[in-house]
């Protein structure tokens, strides 16, 4: 008898194995290796990818290869290059003989009458915004000079407007889809730190729009918050953090800590926002009815690294950009590891995408983070089977 239940116990187990709990961290492209080279996934070369946007249900998604000046496609596990000759620069035309100069963030716009999709580059020391129509591989740009340093990309939710984050000018600017006009949105171009009407920032980073379009979410970079501006008025807030205080504490609100909060994104109802922290190596959950914060995947120390896994035992190094996928996958472009991450953002998931990796990982973690009393001897390991069986 206790046998069997410990056979119906293990294929139980065995069913788990193939889905995926809150956490969960694997990779989907890239060998780790700095490098550019197309290919399948798992083969693929990046070299500091930041930016990343998904369309047809998450089924193609986008990254801003920032150290290759490329664009690049990743669907139906391989990895191509859709706009950017390699080479730093300034071109438009034939999307893959177009120039870039570092581009951070990409965001899609979808013509719902035609199905085509517009991507939206920052490409940020040409001071300009891009955009690629793809599937028909032309690059142009928008003819505009109030930029200085356009960094991240947010599309509202009625695709009329998209906000950029000037991490020169510490602001946030308005431009307009229709006549390519750029104004100002936020922030007094003075880096500092102050909420209401007249908000400062300091390297304001991530940015997302609320479903409904009444507010936006930013990763104040430098000042380790997250803000919240609400449309109609400008006002900003802050939503989490503590000005000026860096750190990995999880909490409610202004009692939670980040460490350079960098790429940042929303559900599709609005229940939760996920941020990236590229100095902190983490990757955090806001509830957005409670403002608490939680991590969810990274190390809890901030330590880096780039070992696939489960919650804290998974490493990041220098994460940043983070798109969701049906609301179950957050893709996260890991930036210093020169890899595109998936984390499992409920219970129960399944990761369709994970790839095995090439090269060596980084698989140490600390006394205090694996909890070393959670070791078993051997004699507990027979309790725990016990106890398995009967339990399960």
């Amino acid at each position: 008898m206790l046998l069997f239940r410990l056979s119906l116990c293990l294929m139980m187990l065995a069913t788990r194995a193939t889905s995926h709990l809150l956490g969960d961290t694997c990779t989907i492209a890239g060998n780790g290796a700095t490098g550019y080279a197309d290919g399948a996934a798992g083969a693929a070369s990046f070299s500091g990818p930041s930016g990343i946007s998904t369309w047809a249900n998450g089924n193609s998604i986008l990254v801003v290869d920032t150290g290759n000046n490329v664009v690049r496609l990743l669907a139906s596990a391989q990895v191509s290059t859709i706009a950017g000759n390699g080479r730093q620069g300034v071109a438009d035309g034939q999307a893959t003989s177009a120039e870039f100069n570092s581009p951070s963030d990409v965001a899609t716009k979808t013509d719902f009458n035609t199905g085509m999709v517009t991507a939206l580059v920052s490409d940020t020391n040409n001071k300009k915004i891009r955009f690629l129509y793809v599937g028909q591989e032309q690059v142009g740009s928008f003819v505009q000079t109030s930029m200085q340093q356009p960094s991240a990309l947010a599309l509202a939710p009625n695709q009329a407007t998209l906000i950029v984050s000037d991490l020169e000018l510490h602001q946030l600017l308005t431009f307009n889809m229709a006549d390519g006009k750029t104004s100002k949105f936020v922030g007094n171009g003075q880096r500092g730190y102050q909420d209401g009407a007249t908000a400062s920032f300091n390297g304001p980073r991530g940015l997302t729009f609320s479903p409904d379009g009444t507010y936006i979410l930013v990763a104040d970079t430098g000042n380790h918050v997250v803000r919240k501006i609400d449309v109609g008025s400008a006002m900003t807030s802050t939503l989490a953090g503590a000005a000026g205080m860096a750190g990995y504490q999880d909490g409610m609100g202004v009692d939670a800590r980040f460490q350079s909060p960098y790429g940042i994104t929303i559900d599709s109802v609005g229940q939760f926002a996920y941020v990236s922290e590229t100095d902190g190596n983490r990757i955090r959950m806001i509830d957005l009815a409670t403002n608490v914060v939680s991590s969810i995947s990274g190390s809890s120390l901030g330590l880096a690294g780039s070992q696939d896994g489960e919650g804290y035992t998974a490493r990041f190094s220098g994460p940043k950009g983070v798109t969701l996928m049906n609301d179950q996958v957050l893709l996260v472009s890991d930036s210093n590891n020169n890899r595109i991450r998936a984390v499992a953002t409920k219970d129960n998931i399944k990761i369709d995408l994970c790839v095995s990796s090439t090269t060596t990982q980084n698989a140490t973690a600390t006394a205090n983070e694996l909890n070393l009393d959670a070791r078993v001897s051997v004699t507990s390991l027979l309790s725990m089977i016990l106890l398995l069986a009967w339990t399960c």
